[in-house]
C-alpha cells in the first residue's frame, strides 16, 4: 500500500486497508518519507505510481491495482 501522510483521500483508503483482514502479508510505503522505496516500486512493477495506491501481486507479479476511492473493502475480493 503505498500512502501519502499528506492527503486525506489516501487517510480514508488506509483506514479501509487496516480494517480488512487480508489473507497475504500487506507492506506499507509512506511515499513522502520514503520516496526512494516508493520510486523502486513504481520501476520494478511498472505500474505509474498513484497515492495512494494499492498493488495486488500473486507469484511475484501485480494482478491488481486500487487507486483513489476504489481502494475499498467491496474491492479486496480474493486477496
Amino acid at each position: 500500500f503505498k500512502h501519502s501522510t499528506r492527503c486525506p483521500i489516501s487517510s480514508r483508503a488506509a483506514e479501509e486497508v487496516k480494517d480488512h483482514e487480508w489473507k497475504s502479508p500487506v507492506y506499507w510505503v509512506n511515499v513522502i518519507e520514503e520516496r526512494p522505496m516508493s520510486d523502486w516500486v513504481s520501476k520494478e512493477t511498472g505500474v505509474t505510481h498513484q497515492s495512494p495506491q494499492l498493488l495486488f501481486f500473486k507469484d511475484g507479479k501485480v494482478v491488481k491495482t486500487l487507486s483513489h476511492s476504489d481502494i475499498c473493502e467491496e474491492n479486496f475480493s480474493g486477496f
